[in-house]
């Protein structure tokens, strides 16, 4: 699996040749904090999950993790990713939750592991205060 290094953060951060990358941008609008994820709409937000055995089955171009890029993440903040389990079953991602700090930059969610729509919240938090959150999807399909 290739990497690359491609600067669409500060600093420039690594993500895995096989990622689908989702931006979380934070901004304060009148002293409130506001998110915004871009790809946004249901069902842009694409990878794909394969249990072949035979890696030439595999189809190259399709993403196979997801990176969650956060963009203007305050200090002291943090932006949480988790799922929502009322919505679907667990188990579509390595991890239901998942924490973006403002030295990491980012976080990739590793393999995913079967097919689905895996909904999930981001919220950002400063200490146990939730400042804001938004609530995307992702829709994982088989391949091949």
């Amino acid at each position: 699996m290739a990497t690359l290094t491609k600067v669409i953060a500060t600093p420039a951060i690594t993500i895995p040749g096989d990622a689908a990358i989702v931006h979380i941008g934070v901004r304060e609008v009148n002293g409130r904090y506001r998110l915004g994820v871009f790809p946004s709409r249901s069902g842009d937000t694409v990878v794909f999950y394969s249990d072949a055995e035979d890696p030439g089955l595999l189809t190259a171009e399709r993403p196979r993790q997801v990176v969650w890029v956060a963009h203007d993440l305050p200090d002291q903040m943090e932006l949480v990713i988790e799922a929502k389990p009322k919505v679907q079953k667990l188990g579509l991602l390595a991890q239901n939750l998942y924490t973006i700090t403002t030295q990491a930059g980012m976080v990739a969610s590793l393999p995913v592991l079967q097919e689905g729509i895996w909904s999930y919240n981001v919220r950002l938090v400063q200490g146990s205060n939730v400042l804001a959150s938004i609530d995307p999807d992702l829709t994982i399909h088989p391949d091949p």
